[in-house]
């Protein structure tokens, strides 16, 4: 019969002790960011319990995912990260109940930082002389050496030009003094030839050799305004992306015998 007992107050007790452990409890969930739903790993999440100084912490994982145990209560919460612009709840709350994990993602936005400015400096080739494919003439040769004299302090990190010699022997002499290799671009590929500048040549300066049909394009395609078209061989664009599809134009003359707008 003591037995009997026995083992029935520790059954009771045993039941009492499982009753009272209490139910963990929290906010579970994902940070992602706004718009794109791109999971954001390691953010930093802060719960801060409402009206005390009590706060914790906790960082998503790789996978941009977070759990936290929480006591019950309504909290303010915060999410921080370089990345993106601090995510709070204020002045509302995520509430624990008390009753098990809560779910409750962080929907991010990415900052949006400064472009560098892009300058592409874009022009005609020089005087070239009749057929299929012609080189330049003695006074295209001394245009390109004028351009290679003005261009050369620029910056120029790269240069452009089409598959044709005209624009080629204008962007020669100042390749050569820059030791660069002229990249070769096909003359009616002109959305590619502005993509590639924006996305490989960022913050750079970049000289561009086209054709009287095509500056305009390239210049419109580069987020410049309409230009008026290209009379001579005197026309120098100096085009500056300060925003993507924005730029400022600003037109000039270079060489001997350049007109006067």
């Amino acid at each position: 019969m003591r037995r009997l007992l026995a083992a029935a107050c520790c059954c009771f007790l045993f039941s009492s002790l499982v009753a009272q452990k209490p139910i963990p409890s929290g906010y579970q969930g994902i940070a992602l960011e706004e718009g794109s739903f791109i999971k954001a790993p390691f953010v930093k999440v802060v719960f801060v319990l409402e009206k005390t100084d009590i706060s914790k912490q906790v960082a998503t994982d790789e996978n941009g995912a977070y759990r936290i145990d929480l006591k019950p209560g309504r909290y303010y919460v915060t999410a921080t990260h370089p990345d993106f612009e601090t995510y709070t709840t204020a002045p509302g709350f995520f509430v624990v109940t008390g009753k098990g994990y809560q779910t409750g993602n962080l929907f991010m936005t990415r900052k949006v930082f400064p472009m560098p400015p892009t300058t592409i400096l874009v022009l005609r080739h020089a005087e070239a002389g009749a057929g299929d494919d012609p080189g330049l003439t003695a006074a295209g040769e001394a245009r390109a050496e004028d351009l290679a004299h003005i261009a050369l302090q620029a910056g120029v990190s790269a240069i452009y030009a089409t598959q044709w010699k005209r624009t080629q022997e204008t962007a020669q002499p100042l390749a050569a003094k820059l030791r660069k290799v002229i990249v070769i671009k096909n003359d009616m590929d002109v959305e590619g030839l502005a993509g590639e500048i924006l996305s490989q040549h960022k913050g750079q300066t970049v000289l561009v050799v086209g054709h009287q049909p095509t500056v305009p394009m390239i210049i419109r395609e580069l987020g410049g305004k309409l230009v008026s078209p290209v009379e001579g061989h005197d026309d120098l664009y100096i085009v500056t992306v300060y925003a993507p599809g924005k730029a400022h134009v600003l037109h000039l003359q270079y060489g001997a015998g350049a007109r006067i707008l």
